[in-house]
Parts: structure tokens; sequence; C-alpha cells
């Protein structure tokens, strides 16, 4: 196939061949305090994060004034299958929510596998990679789930 021929099947735009081998990836950013520095921090470790591991983000669902309104945008994209990416980065597993009920936040991680989308939790893969003025410590911003959930 021509290269003209290639160019006019995507818009005329030539993607860089590094770009067609990223997969495509969806952050979620939640914090405790909605202050836009914190939600920005969050943002910008976990697009590093994403460089460093052949992810390319598509989408952005970041929690401003009022908790819970991305998560289920986010979760209507994966329960419609009409999701644009394949992975969902995260901070740590408390990221989902604060629950009474220590089973809610692996529920959401568990519909995002059974509709074939994988949840990546940065803490855990890597240790800290979030800049000094966030803990490192996920309790400190989850009110202790993690000690329910021991992952």
């Amino acid at each position: 196939m021509s290269d003209t021929r290639k160019n006019a099947e995507n818009g005329g735009l030539k993607r860089p061949e590094t770009e067609a081998c990223l997969i495509p990836a969806a952050l979620y950013v939640r914090a405790a305090c909605f202050t836009q520095v914190v939600l920005d921090e969050q943002c910008e470790a976990l697009e590093r994060y994403a460089e460093r591991n052949n992810l390319l983000v598509v989408r952005r669902y970041v929690e401003g004034g009022q908790p819970g309104k991305m998560r289920t945008a986010l979760m209507d994209a994966v329960l419609s299958r009409s999701a644009d990416f394949a992975v969902v980065i995260m901070r740590d597993v408390s990221r989902w929510g604060r629950f009474r009920d220590a089973d809610v936040s692996p529920y959401y991680e568990y519909t995002c596998l059974c509709a074939g989308i994988k949840v990546r939790y940065v803490i855990e893969e890597t240790g800290n990679v979030f800049p000094e003025t966030l803990s490192s410590s996920p309790t400190a911003y989850s009110g202790g789930v993690e000690s329910v959930l021991k992952r």
C-alpha cells in the first residue's frame, strides 16, 4: 500500500511508528482534597508513568468538586464497551473512592477486567512516583482502605 493511500485512510495524518505501538490508556484521578494543584500533580505523575510504560493517554477522568461523577463516566464507558482505551492508570486502589464496604473498590476493578480493560495501580507497581507533596502512604488519602484490602 502506498504512503499516499495510508495517509488518506487516517485523515491525512502520518502517525509515528512508535505511537502505533503504544497501548491506549485512561487516567483516573481523585484526591481527598479537591485542589487543582493536587489533581494536576497526580495527572503529571501518571502521565510520566504512561510514557515510561508504552501507554498513550487518550482519556483523562479527573474528579473535581463532585466526587464520583468522573468515576461514573469512566464506568459508563467501560460497561458500554465504548471505551477507546485498554488500560486505566490510577495512583492506587483507594482512588476509586472512600467506601464503608471494602469490597466496593475491587468491584470496580473486576468490572473493568470483565470488559477487557486492565487496571494499573502505579504505586503498587513502582513505589512512590508522585511529587514530594503527595504522601507515599496510600492510607494518608484513603482512610485506611488498603489495610482492609491487603492487595
